[in-house]
């Protein structure tokens, strides 16, 4: 019985171990086909971690995140052609899916700079927020983005998108 019982306790170790890393991975798709998964340790290869200052106008508050630069990733993974695709995609872990055109995005983040965050400086995640009397977590990557000020409105047909909870970035060309 302790045989059957170490085994079991070593099968869902290894069972929890891959789905705790998943949970920590970032999808990457073109044209919804599986390109590559990419973790917080992959950003450090890719152009290392970087702070970025925001000032969040949906929650009117300025924070500093660490994460990869969110161009810089999407050059790495599909080279510089994404730039000339139709349209991006952000799907949240409850499924909630996010989409933009990629002329729109780019045009908009002129002199902004977009960050996949994956922690508040100094923190190893992020604040939780309420909503509708829940507390909500941003993690495990949130899409942030510099250079807007406390005038600048927000709305959900911003070419800016700010997913939170991402686990999924579809490009299709």
């Amino acid at each position: 019985i302790l045989e059957l019982l170490m085994k079991l306790l070593l099968t869902f170790s290894l069972v929890f171990l891959s789905f705790s890393t998943f949970a920590q991975s970032l999808l990457l798709r073109q044209d919804n086909a599986k390109k590559q998964y990419v973790t917080k340790s992959d950003f450090k290869n890719i152009e290392g971690i970087k702070s970025l200052k925001v000032q969040n106008v949906w929650r009117k508050y300025n924070k500093t995140y660490e994460g990869v630069e969110f161009y810089k990733l999407l050059d790495k993974v599909y080279g510089k052609s994404w730039r000339n695709a139709k349209s991006i995609s952000f799907k949240a872990l409850d499924g909630y899916t996010q989409t933009t055109t990629i002329p729109l995005m780019l045009k908009m983040s002129t002199g902004k700079t977009g960050l996949i965050a994956t922690n508040e400086e100094g923190q190893s995640g992020f604040s939780k927020f309420v909503r509708n009397n829940k507390e909500v977590a941003l993690g495990p990557f949130y899409l942030v983005w510099s250079n807007f000020s406390v005038d600048d409105k927000a709305s959900h047909g911003d070419a800016l998108k700010w997913p939170y909870q991402l686990k999924e970035i579809n490009i299709d060309f």
